[in-house]
């Protein structure tokens, strides 16, 4: 066995990509039917018995015949007259490895002459069947990756543009003419194609390059406007780089894409998917794609194992074959593929330099095992529901197309590199969707019911480590993992109530306050505590007033709490995590009193910590009050709306003097006394209505009798010495 490497034929670019599998087709078919081929760091090797490639090529190789009648410029049609004399020459070329050739375009030429007799030379779906039953065998590899054919149609896998052509660009007759640069029996010079022979499989440029047309494989040798410092430069290529290629191309026939029912035309080849205009290199909005090319890359190979992995495009996310960028990322990150492929090339066929496309190289990436990707299953589901509103295409409205986009791309940006931030972005990205397609009574309607939402418990595991580490995180999954008593007695949870009930609930109800995601988030659930405060829920263990929520799933420490209102937190993070908590499903979340301390305490509020003790079923005071059951304070109905006017110190003092009567012994809220103990370094704003819009908002979280305690001598005569130094506050002892 001989070891040839060949550093010229790298995996990065699609045209060497290609004429690498191209290379190892001839050798397997013509010469090793054993040989072995792959890439090692990015240097094609080959291991075969042939002792030299290069002569191998200039004396043994047979051409794969490739032609395509149906195309104008192809040699075929009656204009044709240049693009014809150079398949008379290969016709009439008295070579054994051109016979298959010359018998495959004689079949050609005969099909054209019947269907003109019966007026159908403009029916290319019939001109394509008479072909597939009549050309030999071997010319079917061209056909079946140039064509596919279909039910009622054809379509064009966008690895060879529309049909073998690209604009006015056909591929079959420009391999006629590379085919008589480098063949001796077609009038080649032996020493130049020997040359760009060497050249392509070591990488050099020692043989000047043919002026020739590339197309969309090579974007650094297809030249055109701006591919030169003076303005516009030629096309250049290595006419055995472009021989190989096409030979290559055939890999990729699409009978396995048929066999697997994929018939949509540009999703019609193994590995190929529809485009997406995000990722690692993103293009713009419109732009146009006819798709994305996988090429799988591996290390050592043979010929029928490669087959096999062609015939089964194996590309696999949550039990169905991948057709979208995201799902082959889901795909390769889960084991979705073939277990011999090693790595993907993913290429882009883009709209570039005009009406060009050009195949770019848009990531790279490793097949590895990434089990948490599996967590944009289901937001990926709900998304594409959300995503059907108000009809499709040009007629869905402008904010639902932004943001299905926005989506896409956090979906597809979170499959690539399941970072625990990309998770969150995507369930943001999800969330801003639902909310857009249920903006209006109309859409809502038109919605089915949506598919079940991601779990919180899972997703909270995952995303610990920003938990940990942001106290914005904590306090929007305590925000967002809130439930209250609902009209019909079920519990309701925050999703429902700012974004109503779901699309085809049995019974269903608007939002209980509005403008998420245009309104500041404070404003939304202020508004939430005063439509709560006017509708009470009962519950027989409040003793006076109402509470607001029932429970949190995620208890923030109440820390976090106190430095929102402070004025410590980033309030646009904050609301940024708000929205990506609200995406997840709280129901089966047990609750979660994190082990972690929250941000360094640097104030108390006292007008938070007083106004806790009465909104939430989550607080308990021993012994307080004596008139509940089992010992818990209600919201007064009017505080709400007075915090909303800015009486922020009436409202303070009219709780502290209640918690007074039942034995709670605090200090007067705002007071001077009190701002001393609580040595604030970072001041408590003066009352007013931005204040009790905050607090409102604030008390929305998980509720604490921490503070209050740190404030409180509970059953103990007044001292004038206050209760808590900041010794204490700096130790984090109260929790």
């Amino acid at each position: 066995m001989n070891l040839h490497r060949c550093p010229g034929l790298s995996s990065r670019s699609l045209m060497t990509y290609l004429a690498a599998l191209g290379l190892a087709k001839v050798v397997s078919e013509q010469a090793d039917a054993d040989v072995r081929f792959g890439w090692t760091a990015d240097t094609f090797v080959v291991n075969t018995t042939v002792d030299d490639l290069v002569e191998f090529l200039i004396e043994r190789y047979r051409p794969t015949p490739v032609v395509s009648p149906w195309n104008g410029g192809s040699g075929f049609g009656a204009k044709d007259k240049s693009q014809l004399a150079f398949l008379d020459e290969i016709e009439s070329a008295q070579t054994p490895r051109l016979s298959t050739y010359a018998a495959t375009i004689r079949v050609c030429r005969a099909v054209l002459a019947d269907l003109a007799v019966l007026g159908l030379i403009g029916d290319k779906i019939r001109m394509i069947q008479e072909l597939r039953n009549r050309v030999p065998d071997e010319a079917l590899p061209w056909l079946d990756t140039s064509v596919v054919l279909t039910t009622d149609a054809a379509a064009f896998p966008p690895i060879l543009g529309t049909g073998g052509n690209d604009g006015r660009l056909d591929y079959s007759s420009n391999f006629h003419q590379r085919l008589t640069d480098v063949l001796p029996e077609l009038g080649a010079s032996p020493h130049t194609s020997r040359g760009w022979a060497r050249d392509l499989l070591l990488g050099s440029t020692t043989t000047k390059l043919q002026s020739a047309a590339i197309g969309q494989f090579d974007a650094l040798g297809a030249g055109g406007p701006g591919s030169s410092a003076f303005g516009s430069a030629d096309s250049r290529v290595n006419p055995w780089a472009f021989v190989l290629m096409l030979e290559g191309v055939t890999w990729f026939a699409s009978s396995a894409a048929r066999r697997l029912g994929e018939v949509e035309g540009r999703a019609a080849m193994p590995f190929t998917v529809f485009a997406s205009s995000d990722g690692p290199v993103p293009g713009a909005a419109k732009e146009e794609a006819r798709g994305e090319l996988w090429a799988p890359v591996f290390t050592s190979v043979t010929a029928r194992h490669l087959t096999q992995i062609m015939r089964e495009a194996r590309a696999v996310w949550q039990g169905k074959a991948a057709t979208k960028a995201a799902e082959m990322y889901g795909a390769v990150r889960t084991f979705g593929v073939d277990r011999g492929i090693e790595r993907f090339q993913r290429f882009g066929y883009l709209q570039r330099n005009g009406l060009a496309y050009v195949a770019v190289l848009l990531d790279t990436v490793n097949v590895d095992n990434r089990p948490t990707v599996s967590l944009a299953a289901a937001p990926m589901r709900r998304a594409a529901g959300f995503a059907h509103a108000s009809g499709e295409g040009t007629n869905k409205p402008e904010a639902i197309r932004r943001h299905t986009r926005a989506f896409d791309a956090a979906a597809l940006t979170y499959l690539r590199d399941p970072r625990p931030a990309h998770l969150l972005a995507m369930l943001e990205a999800q969330t801003r969707l639902e909310l857009v397609a249920t903006r209006s009574d109309r859409r809502k309607d038109e919605l089915r019911a949506p598919t079940r939402q991601a779990r919180s418990e899972e997703v909270l595991e995952s995303v610990d480590d920003v938990l940990r580490s942001s106290a914005e995180a904590r306090v929007a999954a305590g925000l967002a993992s809130a439930s209250t008593a609902g009209e019909f007695g079920e519990r309701t949870w925050m999703r429902d109530l700012l974004l109503g009930s779901e699309p085809g609930a049995r019974k269903s109800h608007p939002a209980r306050a509005f403008g998420l995601g245009n309104k500041a988030l404070d404003h939304v659930l202020a508004d939430l505590v005063v439509w709560r405060a006017q509708h009470p829920m009962e519950d027989h263990r409040v003793g006076r007033g109402t509470l607001i929520f029932l429970d949190h799933r995620w208890r923030t420490p109440w820390a976090d709490v106190h430095a929102w209102v402070g004025g410590v937190l980033d309030d646009e993070l904050l609301e940024r995590y708000f929205l990506a908590f609200l995406a997840l499903d709280w129901r089966q979340q047990p609750r979660v009193r994190p082990q972690f301390q929250g941000v360094p305490l640097r104030t108390i509020d006292p007008d938070l910590a007083v106004l806790q003790g009465f909104m939430s079923a989550d607080v308990f005071l021993p012994g307080v009050p004596v008139d509940a059951l089992d010992g818990r304070l209600g919201i007064a109905d009017d505080w709400p709306l007075r915090l909303r006017a800015g009486q922020v110190d009436s409202v303070a003092t009219a709780a502290a003097t209640i918690l007074r009567r039942h034995r709670v012994r605090v200090f007067t809220p705002s007071g001077p006394a009190l701002r001393a103990v609580t040595h604030c370094r970072n001041p408590i704003p003066d009352s007013s209505q931005g204040r009790g819009t905050t607090l409102l908002a604030a008390l929305c979280a998980p509720a604490s009798t921490g503070p209050l305690r740190a404030l409180s001598a509970i059953d103990r005569p007044i001292d004038p010495a206050p209760a808590v130094t900041q010794k204490t506050l700096d130790e984090g002892a109260f929790t």
